[in-house]
């Protein structure tokens, strides 16, 4: 997978006492109350997109838009705190930022 899509990037923030994790290239998140919950949902969520845009319109992530600007800003913003996780099944590699 790795080599067929390119590293994805994540901000994580605070909305409330929840944690959001939200994809910058396609328009995925979770929530959680951890850090590590929120990154477990996210991969969880991310895989299940995956499997089902093959499954519907026959290739990954077809028809799933990009994130809203202001996660591009977020990122911006907190990049300094990238976290970098390796490529697993169904999933690429992932940069994450921390902004919570």
């Amino acid at each position: 997978m790795s080599e067929t899509y390119p590293t994805v990037r994540v901000v994580v923030y605070s909305e409330g006492e929840m944690l959001v994790a939200q994809c910058l290239e396609y328009d995925i998140g979770a929530q959680g109350e951890s850090f590590e919950d929120v990154t477990e949902r996210f991969h969880i969520a991310f895989e299940a997109e995956y499997e089902a845009s093959i499954e519907i319109r026959g290739e990954p992530f077809a028809g799933v838009p990009p994130a809203p600007r202001q996660f591009f800003e977020m990122w911006e913003e907190c990049s300094s705190t990238v976290k970098r996780y390796p490529a697993r099944e169904a999933v690429p590699s992932i940069e994450l930022a921390s902004c919570a």
